[in-house]
């Protein structure tokens, strides 16, 4: 039986064919019709972002399924369940975080008896944000995957920003053949170091990290009218679409890394 997340990976090609419709049409009129033209290369640039947001909310969802209908909650990873039952409890305060962490502890214990089934929501925002770096960070935090751009600092997909077009859409279908192989049963398995996944701590931003400011901000500006010019060619706009695939395959991979439950680092985060 295929996974949840599987699934999802053979569907992401179809769901960004509306980008792909636009940028090709984007193509055929650049010299003909130029405000048309530029309409729609301002238009891509909000519907990358916006697969990208809605590519986080999916992943989670299809992770959580897979888990429930796979996995006991009593062996789900620690993070995983404390990020759960902390919905229940809300935030721990500075003050008290050892009285709030022994009742968490002890509302895990009770929940393993029943074989909980848990439920997106707690992994995620509860108003709709951009799909910012530290919103990405947050939710894979949620999830017991701390930084989860220093995994992606210094490996390979971090040749695509010197990449020609042609050779991301290659790594993309390396990529995509890595986690469907991967996600193909659950527990998932997968092997974060032949990939070059290996944690690192970073200084100052990465580059993936400037790239999504970078996509954020134009997407911004173009939805809120700060900005009525188009500052992008559609040659930009499809390098930046291929890399959000990229962006998306890998933190796939890192995901389903994260909670497998071998072939894994351990990524649980403790507390005291």
């Amino acid at each position: 039986m295929s996974t949840f997340l599987q699934e999802y990976i053979f569907s992401l090609e179809d769901r960004w064919k509306e980008v792909d419709v636009i940028i090709e049409r984007a193509k055929t009129i650049k010299d003909d019709d130029f405000a048309f033209y530029n309409a729609i290369c301002r238009s891509a640039s909000i519907l990358i972002v916006a697969h990208l947001e809605g590519f986080v909310k999916d992943l989670t969802k299809c992770v959580v399924s897979d888990l429930n209908r796979s996995g006991l909650f009593v062996d789900f990873p620690v993070a995983i369940k404390r990020t759960y039952c902390s919905k229940y409890l809300g935030s721990a305060t500075d003050k008290d975080l050892k009285a709030y962490y022994k009742k968490l502890d002890a509302l895990i214990l009770k929940l393993d008896e029943f074989d909980c089934k848990i439920s997106p929501e707690p992994f995620l925002f509860s108003k709709n944000k951009n799909p910012s770096a530290s919103m990405l960070n947050t939710v894979f935090e949620n999830f017991g995957v701390p930084n989860i751009f220093g995994y992606l600092h210094d490996s390979k997909i971090d040749d695509a920003f010197a990449m020609s077009i042609s050779e991301i859409k290659e790594k993309n279908l390396e990529l995509k053949a890595a986690i469907v192989l991967a996600a193909e049963n659950y527990p998932y398995v997968v092997s974060l170091e032949e990939l070059g996944f290996n944690k690192r701590n970073p200084k100052g931003r990465t580059l993936w990290e400037e790239f999504i400011e970078q996509i954020n901000q134009r997407r911004h500006s173009v939805a809120h009218g700060a900005d009525f010019d188009n500052a992008d060619d559609v040659s930009d706009l499809e390098e930046r679409k291929a890399k959000v695939e990229l962006l998306q395959y890998a933190l796939s991979i890192l995901m389903a890394g994260s909670i497998c439950k071998s072939g894994s680092p351990n990524l649980d985060v403790a507390h005291e």
